[in-house]
């Protein structure tokens, strides 16, 4: 894309930035689209079903180390809202683990 910018002996100057400048925000578009789905995608991976998280949360809410106001954790500083989806996440005090999600074949 440079390459042509600078070899190009069409329009003026002017010109030539715009027209760089539009192709680098396409360009620049769809690589955050692509990114956004493959960030969705990757989260599903790692997310744990509803039930699972909220059974983990239910335990969380009961905790001496939950602040509700906050919904974060003393012992690690989380907010147990959002750790709680979290395949990989565990407790801090040992009251629930991680959970291993077997890939499903598309």
């Amino acid at each position: 894309m440079i390459k042509s910018f600078i070899n190009s002996d069409t329009g003026t100057i002017k010109d030539r930035i715009m027209s760089f400048l539009q192709k680098l925000a396409k360009r620049t578009k769809e690589l955050a689209e692509q990114a956004a789905k493959d960030a969705a995608s990757a989260y599903d991976e790692i997310k744990v079903s509803d039930e699972q998280r909220a059974e983990r949360y239910s335990i969380c809410q009961t905790c001496p180390n939950f602040v509700q106001l906050t919904t974060t954790c003393t012992k690690c500083g989380c907010f147990m809202a959002a750790k709680t989806y979290l395949s990989s996440a565990e407790c801090p005090v040992g009251k629930w683990g991680k959970v291993i999600i077997l890939k499903q074949e598309k």
